[in-house]
């Protein structure tokens, strides 16, 4: 639903001396809810503050000689055990590059199967994790183990493939986070690839990228930036499970509901912090300002990367939130349209999507796999009834994993595109 036009939030102040009137009653019950509301926050958020990820250590702090390292170079690792039968694991920091083409540090996890491999030719699965919060506390590699998130790594290294993981810039590391900047989060994909070659793992240049939500959007820049930025690698295939495709639409779909607001007040803040000439007090009105700012300093702990329900969500349901329109807005429409992952991918891509998904609009992603079809491109595109956003990635596994086992295989995954009709079909 678009938002509707902006409505002034406050009262301009009366002149000095001016009695000020008392509010209606209604204006009275208004704030009555809002310190019913409030109240309930700070007590729920003392109770998630007690349960939120560690401060990063200095493992994370990047070193000096930074320009002096090619993207990919295994900057700092510290082994770790995980929940993954057969497998070694390290956290790891390494060197990758910024919106800006600078270079900077990024933290990840690199997981490969026991043992010697026969030279370095182990095929890498890179996962593109989903969103996990903003702050530099929410990266997934500051968990004990990591890898209790990472939908189909058993199955990557059952089958003796090496799994790479980031964490994304500015989580874990240094901030700010470019939430849903999808080169940025593409950058840290690819070069977290070239890290698994830097470590005993046996990995080879030939991969497949796998994301889940924010990690689908950035498995699909992946696939669009990935001759361009790392020649040097041989990208076999792209999978993704409700992915974020149409941002535009999917800001003005979600602004109302619990999710689309978490989803909002983290991209808003984000960007502010990336971008000069984006500050959040142009896009939001005075009282949803703090409300985000707190929203983006929390994290989403729960190993199924749950949209959990945050008090500050909740807060925002009785507040004006947006003060214009961001997909007409700029800088915002410019941030929102530069960043759908709309360009060519010229390696086969899949593409799973819940039916029952209140975050990513189902007719968004078919409306988007229909275009790559029409553009000529291999596509698998599979949905799953009764499923929604957030166990997308999980019950997508099995099949992303079949998908890219054809593809390490050598062969070519059958496309659906045929079944999928045209976007100018009536």
């Amino acid at each position: 639903m678009t938002p509707g036009p902006a409505s002034p939030s406050t009262l301009p102040p009366p002149h000095p001396g001016t009695a000020v009137p008392r509010p209606q009653r209604r204006h009275r019950w208004a704030l009555v809810v809002l310190a019913t509301v409030l109240a309930v926050a700070v007590v729920a958020a003392v109770a998630l503050r007690a349960s939120s990820p560690p401060e990063p250590s200095a493992f994370y702090d990047p070193p000096a000689n930074l320009a002096s390292q090619a993207p990919g170079t295994v900057l700092r690792s510290e082994p770790f055990t995980p929940a993954v039968p057969g497998a070694v694991a390290w956290r790891v920091l390494y060197r990758s590059t910024d919106p800006s083409g600078n270079p900077i540090a990024v933290s990840g996890v690199i997981v490969a199967p026991q043992g010697a491999a026969d030279g370095d030719d182990r095929r890498v699965v890179t996962w593109a994790h989903p969103t996990t919060g903003v702050a530099c506390r929410c990266a997934p590699s500051l968990r004990s183990d990591p890898t209790e998130a990472m939908f189909g790594i058993q199955t990557a290294i059952a089958n003796g493939w090496v799994w790479a993981a980031t964490d994304y810039p500015g989580l874990g590391t240094p901030g700010p986070h470019p939430y849903l900047i999808g080169a940025s989060e593409a950058r840290s994909v690819l070069d977290v690839v070239r890290a698994a070659t830097d470590l005993p793992t046996g990995a080879g240049s030939t991969f497949a990228v796998w994301g889940h939500s924010q990690g689908g959007q950035a498995a699909l820049w992946t696939g669009m930036i990935a001759d361009a930025y790392a020649p040097d690698l041989d990208l076999t295939g792209v999978a993704a499970a409700a992915p974020a495709i149409e941002l535009a639409e999917l800001v003005t779909a979600d602004v109302d509901t619990l999710g689309g607001r978490l989803l909002l007040s983290m991209g808003l803040v984000a960007w502010s912090e990336v971008f000069d000439n984006a500050p959040l007090d142009t896009v939001l009105r005075p009282l949803a300002r703090p409300v985000a700012r707190g929203i983006a300093d929390r994290c989403i702990e729960t190993n199924a990367q749950s949209l959990a329900a945050l008090p500050e969500v909740a807060t925002s349901r009785v507040l004006p939130f947006l003060a214009i329109d961001p997909t007409t807005t700029e800088p915002w429409a410019s941030i929102l349209s530069a960043n759908t992952p709309s360009g060519p991918i010229d390696v086969p891509v899949f593409v799973g999507q819940g039916l029952n998904d209140p975050i990513i609009n189902p007719d968004l992603t078919l409306r988007a796999m229909q275009a790559r079809c029409d553009a000529g491109e291999q596509v698998t595109y599979t949905t799953y009834p009764d499923v929604g956003h957030v166990t997308a990635g999980k019950v997508a596994a099995p099949d992303a994993m079949a998908f890219i086992g054809t593809l390490f295989n050598g062969d070519s995954p059958a496309s659906n595109c045929d079944s999928l009709g045209t976007t100018t079909a009536p």
